[in-house]
């Protein structure tokens, strides 16, 4: 497992959210959701899903399957995923396995991205956190950033803003702040909680 202040895990060095901008470029360039995933303005406020479904559920998941990644283990990789899915309630459930398709229409038949294709081939339903997770890794993105890229793309899609997309990192430190969707510092301390112990889980240490 990674060091909290380097590789994986990393702070914004320069403090003025330059990274994060580019990870969630990075992250999201070329995707086209359907509408939201798990979030859903209309069913409950960001406040309550992020501390909840978000923090209890898909970041711990996510995390895992990030993680997961370097193992190559695809089935244990779909294993996770259906456990999340019963895990949530129905309709988030299938809004997430509807819109995995972005992913593998963005990402999946490019050079590289052999387990993203093994996951769209044999679990094309699969969530949509599973896919971006295994997405994120293609493109080196440390598990912090990536984590906090699918948490905007969580309430970008749920707020219904699905074309707003931050320029540059004022914009970026304007929408995604403590006060409109989370705080890096929460979401790092879930990760460091929940990847304890992630090796034994996966079955080996990753590199």
């Amino acid at each position: 497992m990674r060091d909290l202040n380097g590789g994986f895990i990393r702070r914004d060095i320069g403090g003025d959210g330059a990274e994060m901008w580019r990870a969630i470029s990075n992250a999201c360039h070329g995707i086209r959701g359907h509408g939201a995933l798990a979030y859903l303005e209309e069913e409950q406020p960001w406040e309550r899903f992020y501390s909840e479904c978000f923090q209890g559920i898909l970041l711990p998941h996510f995390a895992f399957i990030f993680q997961s990644s370097c193992a190559g283990n695809i089935n244990g990789i779909i294993s996770a995923d259906d456990k999340l899915l019963e895990q949530l309630p129905a309709l988030a459930a299938q809004r997430l396995s509807l819109s995995a398709s972005a992913v593998f229409v963005a990402r999946g038949a490019g050079r590289g991205m052999g387990l993203l294709r093994q996951l769209g081939n044999k679990r094309p339903e699969c969530s949509f956190t599973t896919a971006f997770a295994l997405h994120s890794t293609l493109f080196s993105l440390p598990l912090l950033q990536a984590a906090m890229a699918y948490a905007y793309l969580e309430w970008r899609m749920g707020s219904g803003v699905a074309g707003l997309m931050p320029e540059n990192s004022e914009q970026w430190q304007q929408i995604f702040s403590r006060d409109v969707i989370a705080s890096t510092d929460s979401i790092r301390e879930v990760l460091a909680e929940h990847l304890t112990g992630w090796q034994k889980d996966v079955g080996f240490a990753c590199q």
